[in-house]
């Protein structure tokens, strides 16, 4: 709708605007609103708030939007092309199947980074929950920076040498987003470009780069297959093989970086120089420690409850006037060759 709209010229610019609301409204906004909200009612009403302008906006679109006539849209493509055509024959189009796997791609670090960068932040970087807002920030103003200003200079120069320099702007951004440290303005510098590149793709990607390459009457048709496969995956499928590898190799990190580093150790002749501490109570390492294992000393074991404590400090947060903020330390067991019997579970699965 947005492209029957707008002047050929202006396609990537007029796009931009209309896919900016998303990230600056939607990311960068509204938490700030909901969150100052919550002062003010409760959150089940804080839900009921939000509808209000979606309701308003289709109002809008229902006495506002028009169908166009194909003829007028074909206008808006490249084949000019009004005629009718199977739905298959979007695939004809070498930018449709192209742009289902970028769609995949870029996807995947949009929702990969906005379900895990919490977690990331706070538990990992060590950041607090405010140090870790205003980095997120940067998740909504690089997104809408990035919609509007990489279409527009499209129209200039062209949509494939923007998406060209668009991923490899976004690959080094997220290099450089992983190899920071606890900075908050590095993460946030870092973060905005990731995002300031990737939600350019994503709007190039749905717009112009595949309507304008099919026939007016299937502009709908390809960009709905280059969405709706490209959100099962990158939006589906993607999270869940990060869920799972976070689930299963999470904690094990330091164990991987244990066996790792006893590697490179043994393959540098020191041995008896460097002692490891890793694994996490892992039964193959509580069970090196019991037969005295000189280059693995001790351990220090994960509580498990930490979960449970968490949960338990979140909802005193909210159902009482207690103040739960700060850090809290949970103790950890120290697994020595003295108490490592105690530790040791042979039919454990880790």
């Amino acid at each position: 709708a947005t492209l029957d709209a707008s002047k050929p010229s202006r396609h990537g610019l007029n796009l931009g605007i209309q896919q900016a609301a998303m990230p600056l409204f939607g990311l960068a906004l509204a938490p700030i609103l909901v969150t100052q909200l919550l002062h003010v009612v409760a959150w089940h009403w804080v839900f009921a708030l939000v509808m209000i302008p979606g309701l308003i906006v289709g109002f809008l679109l229902h006495k506002v939007l028009r169908n166009t006539d194909p003829n007028a849209a074909a206008e808006h493509t490249i084949t000019h092309d009004a005629t009718s055509h199977r739905w298959t024959d979007v695939f004809k189009s070498r930018n449709v199947p192209l742009n289902i796997l970028g769609m995949m791609c870029w996807l995947t670090v949009l929702v990969v980074l906005g379900a895990f960068l919490p977690n990331y932040l706070l538990d990992y970087m060590g950041l607090s929950l405010e140090q870790m807002g205003y980095v997120l920030s940067a998740i909504g103003f690089g997104g809408a920076a990035g919609t509007i200003l990489l279409p527009c200079l499209s129209d200039r120069i062209g949509r494939k040498p923007v998406m060209i320099l668009s991923v490899i702007g976004g690959v080094a951004s997220l290099y450089l987003l992983i190899n920071t440290g606890a900075d908050t303005t590095r993460l946030f510098i870092f973060l905005f470009l990731t995002v300031f590149f990737d939600f350019g793709l994503i709007c190039l990607t749905v717009g112009p780069s595949t309507t304008e390459s099919v026939p007016a009457r299937l502009m709908s048709t390809a960009s709905g297959f280059v969405v709706g496969i490209g959100e099962i995956f990158g939006g589906g499928i993607a999270p869940s093989l990060a869920g799972y590898v976070a689930h299963h190799h999470g904690i094990q990190y330091t164990l991987l970086l244990a066996i790792g580093a006893m590697a490179a150790i043994e393959q540098a002749g020191r041995k008896d120089e460097m002692w490891i501490v890793g694994g996490a109570g892992m039964k193959e390492i509580i069970k090196r420690i019991m037969d005295g294992d000189a280059q693995i000393p001790v351990n220090v074991t994960y509580p498990p409850a930490q979960i449970s404590t968490a949960i338990e400090l979140t909802a005193l947060k909210y159902v009482s006037a207690a103040p739960v903020t700060g850090r809290f330390i949970i103790g950890s067991t120290l697994v020595t060759p003295e108490n490592a019997a105690q530790f040791y579970f042979p039919d454990s699965p880790f």
